[in-house]
């Protein structure tokens, strides 16, 4: 599974080299919930009282009212190294512990700050 996130990440990265900052950021807030639902799906967090697509919904929502995507003029150097952190490098166990113990949603380190406003 991580495979095919890894390979649909780098041809959106590929495919949208020109994306505006707005667009980049909002893929990033993507593909950082993507695997975050993957990994919690992995690891049995998921049931019928919340969902993969509950987890999806939460996270897209939470992270984006935190980036401001609207309002990216830019972004870093470190964009690529964050996209990469955020899907084949995402630590799932971590991942799944934030959800369990702090029912947070934990960017990479390397993410902070990646977004210019």
């Amino acid at each position: 599974m991580r495979h095919v996130l890894l390979a649909l990440t780098l041809g959106a990265f590929f495919a949208g080299c020109d994306d505006s900052p707005k667009e980049k950021c909002e893929k990033l807030i993507d593909t950082f919930c993507e695997t975050v639902a993957t990994c919690a799906d992995d690891g049995a967090l998921l049931d019928r009282s919340y969902s993969r697509s509950d987890l999806l919904t939460d996270c897209k929502h939470t992270v984006a009212d935190g980036a401001h995507c609207s309002d990216a003029e830019d972004v870093s150097g470190d964009y690529d190294r964050c996209l990469a952190a955020s899907s084949d490098q995402l630590e799932c166990d971590e991942s799944n512990d934030s959800l369990l113990n702090d029912q947070t949603f934990a960017i990479p380190a390397i993410c902070q700050g990646v977004v210019k406003y």
